[in-house]
């Protein structure tokens, strides 16, 4: 695939002037980053592991929220939807939306599904491992309702869609190759939705994918700004 040049500063300029009257929907996999960072000054007895003593904790949005963030940051009216797990961490990914002035109203709690969180401890400015807490396995009975309650909802007057995908299934649709259960050609052909949606998904053949099953459903092709 042939790389598109980058766009001229003017046009950048102009995309974020415009992005003060858009609405744009962020779906997908929401989840907490946390931050140990320590010293280390030995190797533990117990194992050839570096012995980190921790100094401070922090914590940040992650995934489809940090991306929420951002388009916030840039003036537009942003509305975030996937799930979270009615646990500690889904509290502090509300608490921290709250801090970004986002909505939480489309965040959906699932009971026994952790929410999605990568810890890294950090010591002399390097990572020294990454925990991740986590499930990949695919909504789906009532839980998936509710999901596609929540973007239908969110994306009823959106200006643009932005899809974000981490590999963790919390709202692809079973049985549907990665298709969103709630993306229809009616949806799509909407008024209030000018332009196809934008997605950065980890694994690149199922990107190729759903831009077949895109075009296939819609007839339209994803454009440049």
């Amino acid at each position: 695939m042939t790389a598109l040049p980058p766009l001229p500063r003017d046009r950048v300029l102009q995309l974020i002037v415009r992005m003060k009257g858009s609405r744009v929907v962020v779906v997908g996999d929401i989840m907490i980053d946390r931050y140990l960072v320590g010293e280390t000054e030995r190797l533990s007895p117990e194992a050839p592991v570096p012995v980190v003593a921790i100094r401070e904790r922090h914590s940040a949005l992650g995934g489809a929220a940090n991306v929420a963030a951002n388009v916030s940051a840039m003036g537009a009216t942003c509305l975030l939807v996937g799930v979270v797990g009615d646990d500690t961490d889904g509290a502090a990914i509300r608490q921290n939306l709250a801090i970004a002035r986002l909505e939480d109203r489309f965040v959906i709690p699932i009971a026994g599904r952790p929410t999605t969180s990568k810890t890294r401890i950090i010591a002399r400015s390097q990572q020294i491992v990454r925990i991740d807490d986590e499930v990949d396995s695919l909504l789906e009975g009532p839980e998936l309702a509710r999901m596609t309650k929540a973007a239908r909802e969110a994306l009823a007057d959106a200006d643009a869609l932005l899809l974000e995908d981490y590999n963790k299934r919390s709202w692809r649709s079973p049985g549907g190759g990665g298709f969103p259960s709630w993306w229809t050609p009616s949806i799509a052909s909407s008024s209030s939705m000018p332009a196809p949606p934008c997605s950065s998904p980890t694994a690149a053949s199922w990107s190729r994918r759903w831009a077949r099953r895109w075009i296939s459903r819609t007839g339209t092709r994803c454009r440049r700004c």
